[in-house]
């Protein structure tokens, strides 16, 4: 029960994060966290170890730390991401 709250309260962060624009990043099983929540229009890396990068959400399931690290600092220079075409929908 207390893993579904939290599970909950993440989700919940994650859409906000999204919703207002945010750099969001996520590496292995932080995806499939993402993938739980409600952000759309937003690719997100398969399993062939590639980083994603759309719209200021960088994931990766096996690739470098230190190249997403880049890419997330990136995102975040760019401050907010207001060119999420579909982040109306994403209850926050």
């Amino acid at each position: 029960m207390e893993d579904f709250h939290f599970r909950e309260k993440m989700t919940h962060s994650i859409n906000e994060t999204f919703r207002h624009g945010k750099a969001i990043a996520a590496t292995g099983e932080g995806v499939d966290l993402l993938q739980a929540s409600d952000i759309a229009g937003a690719e997100l890396a398969e399993q062939d170890g590639r980083i994603a990068t759309d719209n200021g959400v960088v994931t990766t399931r096996h690739g470098s730390i230190q190249d997403v690290s880049q890419q997330f600092i990136h995102a975040i220079a760019q401050h907010r991401h207001w060119q999420r075409t579909q982040k109306e929908r994403v209850p926050a």
